[in-house]
C-alpha cells in the first residue's frame, strides 16, 4: 500500500498537474520521484475523475522507441512506473485496458532493467488491488497477448521480456480465481505450455506463478501425477535444450506448490537420481542437473536435506565427458552454494574436503569445482566457509595432475570474481601466482600487498585470498619475509569493515604470531608484538582470551631470555590498547611477578617495564612510581639475567624521563645508593652519573683519539652547569652520598663510586670542604639506620675523614657521637658505636690521648646499654680502644664495672657490660669469679655466672669444680625460687659452652651429684638441656657413660628425679644419630639388668617394674635404641644384645605403659624373624616376643596370625634354643586367639609325621604350653585326638627328653580333659601300666613320668575334692609298684610323684595322709637304702618336700615314722656330693630346723635309738640349722 500524501488544498487540473508534478516525476533522485508518485496518487484519490487525463499526460513523457535507442534518460520512465504503482487502487475497470495495454506494449519491453522491473511491479500491484473484481476481463487480455506470436515490430528479445511479464500477470490473476474454477486449470495448462518458450526469463516467470495454481489440481491426484510425469518426461527426454530447461523450472514450481514431501511422494528424487546415472544418455543427466539447480533456487533451504545426497552425483558429473552436462553441473553447483545455510555449508564441507584427498583425479576436480562454486554462497555463508576453502584450494594447486591444478586455479579465480574490494581485485593474479609457486612468488606478492594503498575496506573473500599468503609469509625462514607478513597482519585489522570477517582466521594467524613474537630477531619480535596489539584492538579482547595468559606464562617461563623478552614486548603492546583504568588495575598485578621465586619470572617482569614506556608513552609516567621499585629491586637479584634487564630498563627510564620526571627518579637513585644489597648500590652509583649528565644535557662519555668513547672528567664549567640544573643544596647532598659510597664494604661499589666521583668532581679537596656538613649529617644518619653495610660505610667514611682532616673533624664529630649515644633509638646508638670504632682505628695515639676522657664515658655507656646490639657494638669499640689505649682503657672501665656490679646487685646492664669486656679480655674472669661464687647463691649471681660463661667459656672451664657444685646445690634447694631457676639456667649455659676435656670434668661434677636426692634431678636436667642444644656434638662421645648414670635413676623413689632422668635419657637418644645408637645398646642393657636386680631386691621379689618406664612415652628412648640395633645389619652380638635388652625393658614395664608401643615393637620383631638372621639373634627376639606377649595383653591381638606363623615355622628350626622358645611362646599367644583347634591339629599331625627328634620335642613342648595357657579353648574332639597322640609319644619314644616333655604335656592335657578320658588314661594306661611288670621299661618309665607330671600339673583333677577315694587308692597303688620297680628311673619318677601326692593331700585331704604315707613309706625308705645316687637324691627330696608341706600346714605325720626313714637319711649324710647335701637338707626340713629352733628336733631325737641320738647331737642339729645354699630340686620339665 502506497503512503498517501497530505490532502491538497485545492483541486488540480490536468494542466496544473502537468506543470507542477511532471517535472518531479522525472527527477534524478529516486526519493523525489517516489514522493512525486505518492503525490499524484493522493491527488487522483481526491479527484478520481482526473485519472484518465492525468495518466495520458504521464504517458506522454514516455519516449518513442527511437528516442530510447538513442539513449534517452531512464529516470522519467521509472518515475512513470512508480506513479502507476502508487495509484493502483484508484483504477476502475474502464482504466485497466488502458493501463495494461501501456504496460505490455511499452513498459514490459523497456530495455532498462530497473524500469522494466518497476513496470512489472506496477502491474502486479494493480492486479493485487483490483484483480479479484476484474479477473474475467484480465485473463482474456493476457491470454490474447500470449497467443500472439509477436507484438508490433518487437524483436525476439523484447518479445521474451513481454511474455515473461504477461506470464507473471496471468499467474498473479489466477491466484484470485477460485480453486474450483476451470479457468484456473486452463491458466495452469497455458503456463505449462509457456514453459516450452525458449526464453529462460519466461520460464523462470512461469515457475514463479505455478505454486499459486497448484491448489486447482492438488485435490485431483491423478491430474497431479500426470502433470508431474509430463514435466519429468520433458525434463529427461525433451529433444530441445529449451524444453528440458523449461521442464526443470516447471518441476521446481510444481514441487514448491505441492510441498517438499512430493519429492518422495511422486518418486521425483529417485527418478532424477536414476537419470543422473544414465551413462549413455547425456540429455537425461543434463535434465537431472537442471532439476537440481531449479529446485535449489525455488525451494531454497527446504531442499537442503537433499543436497548431501546429490553431492556425489554432482562431483561425478563435474568430470562428465559431455560438455552440456558439465555446464549444467556448474550451474547446479552455483545454485546449491547460493542457497546453502550455514548449517548446510557444514554438512557439505567434509564431503568436499574428503574429495580433495580422493586418489581419482576426476573426483578431485569435481570437489575443487564445487568448492569454487562456494563463491556464490550468501555473504554470511561465504565468510564462514572461505577460511577453510581457500587454503585447501591453494594446496591443490600443487597437485601433480594438470586438470586438478587448472580446476583449482579456476576455483580461486571464481572466488576472486566475487571480491568487492577493487584493490584486492587487482592483486588476485599475484595472489594466485603466490598460491601456485609460493617459494618463487610469495615474497613478491607480499611486497605488492605492502605497496598497495587501500582506499576501501577489505571484505571476507578478500581476506580468504590474502590470509594464506600472509600466513605462509610468517612461516617463511626469511627474516624480511616474516617482517612483511607481520606488518600486513597488523594493518589488516584496520582495513576490515566487519571484525567478524577476520575472526575465523585468528586460530590460524595467532599461533604463528605467537611463534615469531619470541623470534631471536628483535625487529621481528617488535613487529609481531605490534601486530598482536593491532589485532586485539581491531577484533576486541574477547577474541583473544588465551593470549594474555600465554604471554604471561611465556614471560615467566624458564625457556630463554629471548622468548621472555618477546612475550613482555607483546604484553606491553596489549596493555597499550587497553583502557587506562584497566591498565591501572592490571599493571600492579603483573608487577607482582617481581617477587616470584622463579628468576625467569622476575626477569620477565623487569623486561616488561622496559617496553612499557615506548608502548604507553606519556601514559606510563603515572606508573613510574610503581614500576621503579620493581626495577631497582631487580638490580639486586641473584640472577645475572635479571640484573642486566633491570639495569637496561633503568637506563631506559633515565633516557626518557630524566628531565620530565626528575623529582621521581633522583630520589629513587639516591635511595638505591644505600640499599642493603650491594648490587643495587653499585647500579645506583653507575646510574647516578648517567642521570646527572642526562639532566644537564652533557654526554657521560668523552670522545678521545680516533673517535673512541671513554671515561671522562668534568671541567669546572661543566660541573657548574650540572650544579645549576640540579640545585646547589641538592648537588651537595648527591655528592655527599657519592663520597660515602667510596667507603662501601663492597669493592665493586667503591670502584664504581670512585669512577663516578672522578667524572663529576674536578677538585676533590675543595668539594670535600663544601659537602662536609651534609656528609657528617648523612654519615650519622646512616650509622643510625640499622643496616650493617650502611653502618660500616658511614663508619669507614668517618674514619677516612679523620685520617684526612684529623683535628678539623674530631671536634665536630665527637660531641655529635656523645649526644647521639643518649638517643632513644637503638639503631642510632648502634651506629654511634660502629662510627666510634672506625674513628678510634683512624685516630693517632696523640689524638686519642687528647680525646680519651671524652670517649671513655661513651664507650662505658655502650657497654652497659639495655640493648644487645648496642652492647655488642660497644664491645667492638672497647676492643679497639684497648688495642689503641692499652691498659689505660682497661683500668678506667673494668674496675668501675666490677664495683658497680658488687654495689648494685640485680643490675643486668652492668652484667652485660662485663660480658662484653670479657669477650674482649677473657682473662679478667679470675678477678670477677670470687665476687660471684659463694653460698648462699642468689638469683642475680647465678644469672651472672651463666651469662659470663657464654663469653668467657674458655677460662671458665678451669673453674668448673668451683662453679658447678654451688649451682647444683642452689638449683636443688629452692623449688620454684628465683635463685633455683637462675642456677639451673646457669648450669645449662655452662653445659652448652664446655668442650674438649672440660666435658669430662663437667660429667664428673654431675656424676658426684647423681646420688644426692634432688641434686640428681638438677644434674639430669643439665644433661637434657645439653643434648637438646647444638653443643651435643661435644657430649656425644660420652653418651654411653651418661646412659649408665641415668638408667639407675629411673628406679629412684623420688618422682622428680625419675622424670628428670627419663627426660635426659630421651634427650640423649633423640639427639643421637640413628646410625650411631649401637654404642648405647650395651650400657642400656647392662644398666637395666643392674637396676632391675636392685628394684627386685628392694621390693622383696614382688615387682621389677621401673617407675621411669611407666611414664608417658617412657619406652620411647629404649625402643629407639634397641629396635635400631635389631634392625641394623651390623654385628650379631649387637643385634642379640638389642633383642635381649628389649626383652628386659618390656619385662620392667607395666601393661598400660606398653600398650601404646605394641605395634611399634611387634612389627620390626616379626619382620626380623622373617629374614635370614643368625640363630642367637632369633633366639633373643623370640625371648623378647614371649615377654611382650605376657606383658601386652590384648594389644597384641592383631599380630596373632603373623606371630603364630612365625612360631610354628621356628619349631622346624635347626637351633634347639629357637625351637624351645617358639614352643614356649605359642601357649601365651593362644590366649589371644579364638581359633586354637587348627593349630593343635596341625601340631598333632607334625608330632605323628616328624622324624626329627628335635622337632618332635619342640612340638610336644608347644602342645604342653598351649594346654597350660589356652587349654580351655580346645574343643573336646581335638583335645581327645591330642591326648591320644601324646600318650602314644609318651609310651613309645626312646628319647628321655621327649618322654619327659610328653609326661609334662600329659599333665597339662589332664587338666582339661573330661572325667571319662581321665579315668580311661588312669585305668587303661598310667596306673595299671606301672602295676604291670610284664611291659617294657620304656612304657613303665613313660607311665611313671606321666603319673608324676599329672600329680604336679593336675592335682585337683587327680586327687581333688571331685576325685573319689578309689582313684586316689589306685594312684597310691601305682606309685607303690613304681617305687619297687627294678629300674631306678622309674623309682626316681615315682618318688617325685609320691611327694607331689603327699604334699597335695596334706593341704587338701589330711584324713588319708597317714594311710597313704604308710603305703608309700616302705618304697621310699628302700629308695634311700638303694645303691643308685639318683634314687637316693630323689628320696631325700621327697622327704624334704613332705616335711616342708607339713610345717607350712601345721601338721605332723612324718614323726610317727621317723624310725623308718631317719636312720637311712643319717647314713646318707656320711656320703659325698649331691647325696650328702640332699640328705642334710632333708634332715633339716624333717627336724624343722629352718628357723634355727632345735627344740622340736631335740624332743623327737630323744625318742629315737642310741645310734640316731649319737648322730643327731645338739651341735649337729645347730650346724644343720645354719646350713644355706643351693638345694637339689626336681630335674624334670614339670
Amino acid at each position: 500500500m502506497a503512503v498517501k500524501a497530505p490532502r491538497l488544498i485545492a483541486p488540480l487540473s490536468a494542466h496544473a498537474l502537468g506543470s507542477e508534478l511532471i517535472k518531479y516525476i522525472q527527477h534524478k533522485n529516486l526519493s523525489i520521484r517516489e514522493a512525486a508518485a505518492d503525490a499524484i496518487a493522493a491527488a487522483i484519490h481526491e479527484h478520481p475523475s482526473t485519472i484518465s487525463a492525468t495518466f495520458l499526460s504521464l504517458f506522454a513523457i514516455y519516449p518513442s522507441a527511437e528516442d530510447i535507442l538513442e539513449g534517452s534518460e531512464w529516470e522519467p520512465r521509472n518515475g512513470l512506473a512508480l506513479a502507476i504503482k502508487a495509484s493502483a487502487e484508484e483504477f476502475s475497470s474502464s482504466d485497466l485496458p488502458l493501463m495494461f495495454n501501456f504496460l505490455i506494449s511499452k513498459g514490459l519491453a523497456d530495455p532498462e532493467e530497473r524500469v522494466r522491473t518497476d513496470m512489472v511491479a506496477a502491474g502486479v500491484e494493480i492486479i493485487d488491488q483490483v484483480g479479484a473484481d476484474h479477473s474475467n476481463m484480465l485473463v482474456p487480455l493476457f491470454e490474447s497477448y500470449l497467443n500472439n506470436k509477436k507484438v508490433d515490430d518487437m524483436h525476439e528479445e523484447q518479445y521474451d521480456l513481454v511474455r515473461e511479464g504477461v506470464v507473471v500477470f496471468l499467474g498473479r490473476v489466477a491466484k484470485h480465481l477460485p480453486t474450483s474454477d476451470a479457468k484456473a486449470r486452463e491458466i495452469l495448462q497455458r503456463l505449462l505450455k509457456a514453459l516450452h518458450t525458449p526464453s529462460e526469463s519466461v520460464q523462470r516467470a512461469v515457475s514463479e506463478c505455478l505454486p499459486g495454481l497448484i491448489p486447482a489440481i492438488q485435490s485431483d491426484t491423478h491430474e497431479t501425477e500426470k502433470v508431474v510425469a509430463e514435466m519429468l518426461q520433458q525434463l529427461l527426454n525433451g529433444n530441445a535444450y529449451g524444453t528440458r530447461r523449461g521442464a526443470a523450472f516447471g518441476l521446481a514450481g510444481l514441487v514448491k506448490g505441492l510441498g517438499v514431501a512430493s519429492l518422495k511422494q511422486y518418486s521425483i528424487m529417485d527418478t532424477l537420481k536414476e537419470a543422473s546415472e544414465a551413462k549413455k544418455e547425456p540429455q537425461k543427466r543434463e535434465g537431472a542437473l537442471f532439476a537440481f539447480e531449479c529446485m535449489c533456487d525455488k525451494l531454497g533451504r527446504m531442499f537442503e536435506p537433499y543436497v548431501i545426497h546429490i553431492l556425489p552425483i554432482m562431483l561425478t558429473c563435474f568430470s562428465d565427458s559431455s560438455v552440456p552436462v558439465r555446464e549444467a553441473t556448474d550451474l547446479a553447483a552455483r545454485a546449491v552454494m547460493r542457497n546453502l545455510s550455514a548449517q548446510g555449508v557444514k554438512l557439505v564441507m567434509p564431503s568436499l574436503l574428503n574429495g580433495l584427498d580422493d586418489p581419482a583425479w576426476r573426483t578431485q576436480v569435481g570437489s575443487v569445482q564445487m568448492l569454487g562454486a562456494m563463491a556464490f554462497c550468501a555473504p554470511k555463508q561465504l565468510s564462514s566457509c572461505l577460511p577453510t576453502v581457500v587454503p585447501k584450494l591453494s594446496e591443490v594447486l600443487g597437485s601433480s595432475h594438470p586438470k586438478v591444478q587448472a580446476a583449482a586455479k579456476t576455483a580461486l579465480q571464481q572466488i576472486g570474481s566475487v571480491i568487492q574490494n577493487p584493490e584486492v581485485q587487482q592483486l588476485v593474479p599475484a595472489i594466485i601466482l603466490a598460491f601456485d609457486s609460493p617459494a618463487k612468488h610469495n615474497a613478491t606478492c607480499l611486497d605488492t600487498i605492502l605497496g598497495t594503498v587501500f582506499m576501501n575496506t577489505v571484505d571476507a573473500p578478500s581476506l580468504a585470498l590474502l590470509i594464506p599468503v600472509v600466513n605462509r609469509g610468517i612461516r617463511d625462514r626469511s627474516t624480511e619475509t616474516k617482517k612483511k607478513a607481520a606488518k600486513i597482519i597488523g594493518q589488516m585489522s584496520s582495513l576490515v569493515n566487519e571484525p567478524k570477517d577476520l575472526t575465523p582466521y585468528v586460530p590460524l594467524i595467532l599461533p604463528e604470531l605467537q611463534k615469531i613474537v619470541v623470534d631471536p630477531n628483535p625487529d621481528i619480535r617488535a613487529i609481531a608484538a605490534k601486530s598482536l596489539g593491532s589485532l586485539m584492538r581491531g577484533l576486541g579482547e574477547e577474541k583473544f582470551t588465551e593470549l594474555v595468559p600465554w604471554l604471561l606464562e611465556t614471560m615467566k617461563s624458564e625457556t630463554s631470555a629471548v622468548e621472555r623478552s618477546g612475550a613482555a614486548q607483546g604484553l606491553s603492546e596489549i596493555l597499550a590498547i587497553m583502557e587506562p583504568q584497566k591498565v591501572d588495575q592490571l599493571l600492579p598485578t603483573l608487577l607482582e611477578a617481581a617477587r616470584s621465586q622463579s628468576s625467569a619470572a622476575r626477569e620477565g617482569c623487569v623486561v616488561l617495564c622496559r617496553f612499557l614506556p615506548s608502548t604507553l608513552g606519556d601514559g606510563f609516567v603515572r606508573h613510574l612510581p610503581t614500576a621503579l621499585p620493581v626495577v631497582i629491586g631487580g638490580l639486586a637479584d641473584d640472577n645475572e639475567g635479571v640484573r642486566e634487564a633491570a639495569f637496561s630498563t633503568t637506563r631506559v627510564f633515565i633516557d626518557l624521563y630524566a628531565r620530565t620526571s626528575f623529582p621521581v627518579l633522583l630520589p629513587a637513585v639516591e635511595e638505591g645508593m644505600f640499599n642493603s644489597n650491594w648490587r643495587i648500590r653499585q647500579s645506583s652509583v653507575d646510574l647516578l652519573g648517567e642521570f646527572l649528565f642526562k639532566v644537564s644535557g652533557l654526554s657521560s662519555k668523552l670522545l678521545m683519539n680516533e673517535g673512541i668513547a671513554g671515561p671522562r672528567t668534568t671541567s669546572e664549567a661543566e660541573a657548574a652547569k650540572i650544579q645549576q640544573v640540579v640545585g646547589e643544596d641538592r648537588m651537595w647532598g648527591v655528592l655527599a652520598r657519592l663520597y660515602l659510597s667510596r667507603s662501601d664494604p663492597a669493592l665493586t661499589v667503591r670502584t664504581a663510586a670512585l669512577s663516578v666521583w672522578k667524572s663529576l668532581v674536578p677538585n676533590t679537596p675543595r668539594t670535600l670542604v663544601d659537602i662536609l656538613g651534609p656528609l657528617i649529617e648523612l654519615s650519622i644518619e646512616l650509622l643510625a639506620n640499622g643496616d650493617e653495610d650502611s653502618t660500616m660505610m658511614a663508619g669507614r667514611c668517618l674514619g677516612e675523614l679523620v685520617r684526612k682532616l684529623g683535628d678539623r673533624i674530631l671536634p665536630k664529630v665527637v660531641p655529635i657521637l656523645q649526644q647521639s649515644m643518649t638517643s632513644p633509638v637503638v639503631s642510632t646508638r648502634c651506629g654511634v658505636c660502629a662510627g666510634l670504632t672506625e674513628i678510634l682505628e683512624a685516630t693517632t695515639k696523640s689524638q686519642l690521648a687528647v680525646y680519651l676522657p671524652e670517649l671513655l664515658p661513651t664507650v662505658e655507656l655502650a657497654l652497659c646499654d639495655s640493648e644487645d646490639s648496642v652492647r655488642n657494638a660497644g664491645g667492638k669499640a672497647f676492643g679497639v680502644l684497648v688495642k689503641s689505649g692499652g691498659r689505660v682503657a682497661i683500668d678506667a672501665i673494668v674496675p668501675a664495672l666490677i664495683n658497680q656490679l658488687h654495689d648494685t646487685e640485680g643490675d643486668d646492664r652492668t652484667l652485660e657490660g662485663l660480658k662484653q669486656v670479657l669477650s674482649v679480655c677473657p682473662q679478667l674472669l679470675t678477678d670477677i669469679l670470687p665476687k660471684l661464687v659463694h653460698m648462699p647463691m642468689d638469683a642475680f649471681r647465678a644469672e651472672s655466672l651463666g651469662a659470663l660463661a657464654e663469653v668467657a667459656w674458655a677460662d671458665l672451664q678451669r673453674h668448673l669444680g668451683t662453679v658447678v657444685p654451688p649451682l647444683i646445690e642452689t638449683a636443688a634447694m629452692g623449688g620454684d625460687s628465683d635463685a633455683s631457676k637462675a642456677s639451673q639456667d646457669a648450669l645449662h649455659s655452662i653445659g652448652t659452652v664446655v668442650e674438649g676435656k672440660a666435658v669430662d670434668s663437667m660429667i664428673r661434677e654431675l656424676q658426684m651429684k647423681m646420688d644426692v636426692g634432688e641434686e640428681s634431678a638438677c644434674a639430669c636436667r643439665v644433661i637434657e638441656h645439653v643434648f637438646k642444644s647444638s653443643s651435643r656434638v661435644e657430649w656425644e662421645q660420652h653418651a654411653p657413660a651418661l646412659v649408665a648414670m641415668l638408667v639407675p635413676l629411673l628406679g629412684d623413689s623420688l618422682a622428680d628425679c625419675v622424670t628428670a632422668a627419663w627426660a635426659a635419657l630421651n634427650s640423649i637418644v633423640a639427639g643421637f644419630p640413628k646410625e650411631k645408637t649401637g654404642v648405647l645398646v650395651r650400657p642400656l642393657k647392662n644398666s637395666l639388668a643392674l637396676v632391675g636386680e636392685r628394684v627386685y631386691k628392694e621390693s622383696d621379689g614382688l615387682s621389677v617394674e621401673l617407675p621411669g618406664l611407666n611414664l608417658p612415652k617412657g619406652l620411647s628412648p629404649f625402643l629407639t635404641v634397641f629396635l635400631q640395633g635389631i634392625l641394623q645389619t651390623g654385628s650379631l652380638e649387637l643385634r642379640e644384645q638389642s633383642a635381649e635388652g628389649l626383652g628386659q625393658v618390656i619385662a620392667m614395664t607395666s601393661q598400660s605403659a606398653i600398650k601404646p608401643f605394641v605395634v611399634q615393637i611387634a612389627g620390626p620383631l616379626i619382620r626380623t624373624m622373617s629374614d635370614r638372621s643368625a640363630s642367637q639373634v632369633k633366639s633373643a627376639i623370640l625371648k623378647a616376643l614371649g615377654i611382650l606377649i605376657d606383658s601386652s595383653g590384648q594389644g597384641l591381638k592383631p599380630f596373632v596370625p603373623q606371630l603364630q606363623t612365625t612360631f610354628v615355622k621356628c619349631l622346624q628350626d635347626g637351633s634347639s634354643e629357637i625351637r624351645d622358645r617358639a614352643a614356649k611362646n605359642l601357649g601365651p599367644l593362644m590366649k589371644l586367639s579364638t581359633r586354637v583347634d587348627p593349630l593343635v591339629g596341625d601340631l598333632c599331625q607334625q608330632l605323628k609325621s616328624s622324624e626329627s627328634t628335635g622337632v618332635k620335642l619342640a612340638v610336644v613342648r608347644a602342645l604342653c604350653s598351649i594346654f597350660d595357657c589356652a587349654g580351655k579353648g580346645v574343643s573336646p574332639n581335638v583335645l581327645t585326638a591330642a591326648g591320644e597322640a601324646i600318650a602314644t609319644t609318651l609310651t613309645e619314644t626312646e628319647n628321655d627328653t621327649i618322654r619327659e616333655a610328653a609326661a609334662a604335656c600329659m599333665g597339662a592335657f589332664l587338666s582339661h580333659c573330661s572325667e571319662q578320658e581321665l579315668d580311661h588314661f588312669l585305668r587303661g594306661g598310667l596306673v595299671s601300666g606301672v602295676a604291670r611288670g610284664s611291659i617294657s621299661w620304656q612304657e613303665r618309665l613313660g607311665f611313671a613320668l606321666g603319673l608324676a607330671a599329672s600329680l604336679c600339673r593336675a592335682p585337683d583333677r587327680m586327687c581333688g575334692p571331685s576325685a573319689d577315694l578309689e582313684r586316689i587308692k589306685s594312684i597310691v597303688k601305682g606309685l607303690c609298684f613304681a617305687l619297687g620297680d627294678e629300674l631306678v628311673s622309674v623309682r626316681e619318677a615315682a618318688a617325685h610323684g609320691s611327694h607331689r601326692l603327699l604334699c597335695y593331700l596334706i593341704g587338701h585331704h589330711t584324713s588319708i595322709v597317714s594311710s597313704t604315707l604308710s603305703s608309700l613309706l616302705p618304697g621310699l625308705a628302700a629308695l634311700l637304702a638303694g645303691s643308685e645316687t639318683e634314687g637316693k637324691v630323689a628320696g631325700c627330696i621327697c622327704f624334704r618336700k613332705v616335711a616342708e608341706a607339713e610345717c607350712a600346714a601345721g601338721v605332723d605325720f612324718l614323726s610317727a615314722h621317723f624310725s623308718s626313714f631317719v636312720p637311712p637319711l643319717l647314713l646318707l649324710m656320711d656320703g659325698k656330693g649331691d647325696v650328702k647335701s640332699s640328705s642334710e637338707y632333708a634332715i633339716r626340713a624333717v627336724m624343722r630346723l629352718s628357723k634355727g629352733d632345735v627344740s622340736y628336733a631335740t624332743g623327737h631325737v630323744q625318742l629315737m635309738d642310741r645310734s640316731t641320738r649319737s648322730t643327731l647331737t645338739e651341735g649337729t642339729l645347730r650346724r644343720l640349722a645354719r646350713k644355706h645354699g643351693e638345694m637339689e630340686e626336681e630335674v624334670f620339665e614339670w
